[in-house]
């Protein structure tokens, strides 16, 4: 597991979906927001993200896979 799971994390899947993580809770979870890229433009999700500490190490990775 990473030092710190906040920070931008990349969809294993698909490298032009990412999102960033802003705080961590103890309780299991993170909440952020989700980004993806079209046409080398940058999208943001208007719905906060908030998932499990292991749906985020299973589908991501920790960093930007531009």
């Amino acid at each position: 597991m990473p030092k710190s799971l906040n920070g931008y994390w990349t969809f294993k899947a698909d490298n032009n979906r990412y999102i960033y993580v802003e705080k961590t809770f103890k309780k299991g979870y993170v909440t952020g927001f989700s980004y993806i890229s079209i046409d080398g433009k940058e999208v943001i999700s208007t719905t906060p993200l908030k998932i499990t500490h292991e749906e985020l190490q299973n589908q991501y990775e920790k960093g930007l896979k531009k």
